[in-house]
This record gives structure tokens, C-alpha cells and sequence, in this order.
């Protein structure tokens, strides 16, 4: 919805943070998705929280570092499309900590997926083992395609990102 808002936008090419940036016409759109997928990590990290101590804090984590990246807005002075700090835009105090928020995000996200695995996988039902290994496969996946990112289409793998991650959750809750 937020894409459509925005004048030239284009799904496989532009970052899904440009949504939310400073400069697109419907910000609150991306604000407001990026606070729900926050949210959803608090969620499971509550759910997962009573097996494992760690995958909490981990979640939890998450979801103050989704938080930063969705109020930390980048700037994109031309609008939502085509937005990228490679295009000549010189980065900002807030476009660091956005930055900064997605890095630290991913750290968080992967421990609470791994320390959700590991409690997963020493289960004595066969759905929870299985699970666990998923979540490990979708750990990876989701590291694979943030490091990939700018080298492809951003857009496109952005999304994969976040469709990997939000499975993931998804499964984590599902199991929790």
C-alpha cells in the first residue's frame, strides 16, 4: 500500500525503509508496518520467554531495535523512489542510527532464532526437532540475503528478508 502512495516507487528496486523515510508522501504507512513487525518480535519473545531466557531478551531486543529503525527515519529528500544514501545524499545523524538499527536488529534476531533452535532441537517431540532445524535453515537464509542485499535488486531481496524473518517468527510463535 505504502508503494502505491508513493510517486515512481518500485517494489523490486526500493528499499522498503524509503516507505517511512523522511521525503515519502505516506511515511505513517511504513512507520506504522515497521512498529507492527516490532511488535510481533516483542510478541514471541514474551511466548518463547517461559523455555528460554535467552531467545527473551533476544526477541525483546529485536523489537526495540525494529523500533529505532522505524523512528529513525532516513531522509529522502526526492521522495520514497529511487532513495538510496548511494545516490549522492549525504548520510545524517539519523540515517546512521537507521543503519546502525538494522545491523543491531539482525544480531538480536539471529541469537533469539538460534537460542530458540537450540531449545527446539533437544526436545523429545519430533515437530519441535524438525522446527528447529527449519529455524536454523531460516537463520541462515535471513543472513544470506541481508549480506547479499546491495548487490542485487534491494527491493526484491529486502522483502525476502523480511519474509524469511517473518516465518520465522511465525514458527517461533506457532511452537513457543
Amino acid at each position: 500500500m505504502g508503494g502505491a502512495l508513493n510517486d515512481g516507487y518500485v517494489q523490486s528496486r526500493d528499499y522498503v525503509s524509503a516507505l517511512s523515510s523522511r521525503g515519502s508522501t505516506a511515511a505513517f504507512v511504513g512507520i506504522a508496518g515497521l512498529l507492527a513487525f516490532s511488535a510481533a518480535h516483542a510478541a514471541v519473545g514474551l511466548i518463547v520467554g517461559r523455555h528460554s531466557r535467552v531467545a527473551l531478551v533476544a526477541f525483546e531486543l529485536a523489537a526495540v531495535f525494529g523500533t529505532i529503525v522505524a523512528l529513525a527515519r532516513i531522509q529522502c529528500p526526492d521522495g520514497a523512489a529511487h532513495c538510496s544514501l548511494d545516490d549522492g545524499v549525504t548520510a545524517d545523524e539519523l540515517d546512521r542510527l537507521h543503519g546502525l538499527g538494522v545491523v543491531a536488529y539482525e544480531v538480536a534476531f539471529v541469537v533469539g532464532l538460534v537460542a530458540a533452535s537450540w531449545w527446539l532441537l533437544r526436545s523429545t517431540r519430533r515437530s519441535a526437532v524438525a522446527v528447529g532445524g527449519a529455524l536454523i535453515l531460516l537463520c541462515m537464509t535471513s543472513l544470506t540475503l541481508l549480506i547479499v542485499m546491495p548487490d542485487a535488486e534491494p527491493g526484491t531481496v529486502q522483502r525476502a528478508w523480511l519474509l524469511v524473518n517473518s516465518v520465522s517468527i511465525i514458527l517461533v510463535a506457532i511452537t513457543g
